[in-house]
């Protein structure tokens, strides 16, 4: 089995860009995912905005590396679909493949309208819109309920991102993932995790406490080998820990190259 394996955004977010594309390409990875729209204030350092957009087109170039995925839109209840339009083309820009949206709004048919605007959108510069769900949302928090969803909207650029710490705490598994359409997940995001109990209150180990592939309990092998062989896998392991930067990136990443 040999997969494309990306590194993404939120496993060195105390990198600079370029030395985030550095890193990718010294391990022999074939992409990164990069943030086009931060998802809180604190992150716009770690953004490719429009003016960083030529500079880091040419670090990409230099080492070879493609961009999967561009991170990432949030729909809530006043969003307007016209502000993400600059995320998008950015994502374009860099030749990403994707760009994530996270839903936070609990209003169907306004859900549904929004998704198809940004679809139509993405669609218009050969990108998909990845959903991706967290157990932590207020509604569409599993695997199961997007992809209802999804079957509501019948966008072909519409996909799902699986996180595997977002499907292990939304309470699905490898059997779950056998019940969707294959053609309807565009990448599966990896880490580990110290139990497999369902929960919505994991929002600390979902941005600094995640367990390095096969230091957990989570059946990684088995979630890897129920999805397609050409599936794209991420590196997602945001981990605050006392080892060096780049101590902690050369283990995250050696470990999961397992599962490729």
């Amino acid at each position: 089995m040999s997969r494309l394996l990306s590194l993404g955004p939120f496993t060195a977010l105390d990198l600079s860009i370029e030395s985030f594309i550095e890193v990718a390409a010294e391990h022999r990875l074939d992409a990164v995912s990069l943030m086009v729209n931060p998802p809180n204030p604190t992150l716009m350092p770690r953004c490719v905005t429009t003016e960083k957009v030529q500079a880091v087109k040419q670090v990409l170039t230099q080492h070879n590396i493609s961009v999967l995925n561009a991170e990432c839109l949030m729909l809530t209840p006043k969003s307007d679909i016209n502000l993400c339009m600059p995320a998008i083309e950015i994502a374009h820009q860099l030749g990403a493949k994707s760009i994530t949206a996270l839903l936070f709004d609990v209003d169907e048919v306004r859900i549904i309208q929004h998704l198809t605007q940004l679809a139509d959108k993405a669609a218009v510069f050969g990108l998909n819109l990845n959903i991706e769900f967290l157990a932590m949302t207020p509604r569409w928090n599993s695997l199961l309920e997007v992809n209802q969803l999804l079957d509501k909207i019948d966008h072909p650029a519409i996909k799902i991102c699986v996180d595997v710490l977002h499907l292990i705490r939304s309470g699905g598994n490898a059997s779950t993932l056998k019940q969707i359409p294959h053609e309807r997940i565009a990448l599966m995001q990896i880490c580990d995790g110290l139990h497999l109990e369902a929960t919505a209150d994991y929002a600390h180990e979902a941005g600094e406490s995640r367990t390095i592939p096969g230091e957990g309990v989570f059946p990684l092998e088995i979630i890897a080998n129920t999805l397609p062989h050409n599936l794209p896998i991420e590196i997602e392991v945001p981990l605050v820990s006392s080892e060096s930067v780049m101590e902690r990136l050369s283990k995250v990443i050696n470990a999961s190259k397992k599962y490729i």
